[in-house]
Parts: structure tokens; sequence; C-alpha cells
């Protein structure tokens, strides 16, 4: 379920629909639940080549046996950015609109 148990962390990386993040203050006080943001270009700049190095691995890992994946709307080949952009703009939109060699790649 998405229910949080007790003394779990919930990391909030990106704000793309503008909405106000919603936290039940019962979650704070009796549940003692941690809400933390994430800040990808902070973290690039803090973090040391051989952290960076083990993250990128560990995800890779863990996309390469599925238990990873990031929704993927459309791809657009460069020549179609215009196209692209309104993409991205869509209230529908599903997913990340990407740029490609090919747009017959499979999602």
């Amino acid at each position: 379920g998405s229910e949080m148990c007790i003394r779990d962390r919930h990391l909030t990386y990106g704000a793309m629909s503008r909405s106000p993040l919603v936290i039940k203050n019962r979650s704070l006080i009796f549940d003692d639940i941690r809400y933390q943001g994430f800040w990808l270009k902070h973290w690039l700049s803090s973090a040391t080549l051989d952290e960076r190095e083990r993250t990128y691995s560990t995800l890779e890992n863990l996309m390469s046996v599925g238990l990873l994946h990031q929704p993927v709307d459309s791809v657009y080949p460069l020549s179609d950015y215009a196209n692209a952009l309104n993409r991205l703009k869509a209230a529908d939109r599903s997913g990340k609109v990407l740029f490609g060699a090919d747009t017959g790649i499979a999602l």
C-alpha cells in the first residue's frame, strides 16, 4: 500500500505539479515520519566522485532488474523540438518527454 510506516522517511524530488506537499500532523507527531527535500544540483556539487559513481552504479543495477523505472510519455527527434516542448506542457502527459534519434523507440 501507500501508507508509510513509523519512522519512515519521505523524500521529495521535483515539484512538477507545483502543488504544495500536504503533510498530516499525525504523521509528524505520532508516527515520527521524516520529510526531506532533495535538490540534485546541490547533491552533484557536494558529492565526491566516488559517491556519484557508487550512486549511479546502484541506480543502474536497480533499473536493470526492473526495481526502478521512469515513465516515458513520448520521444521526439531533435528536429521536432517545438512539438516536444508543447507536449511537455500538456496536462495529460504521463511521463518524461525525451529527445531521441528514432521515434520508433519502444516505450
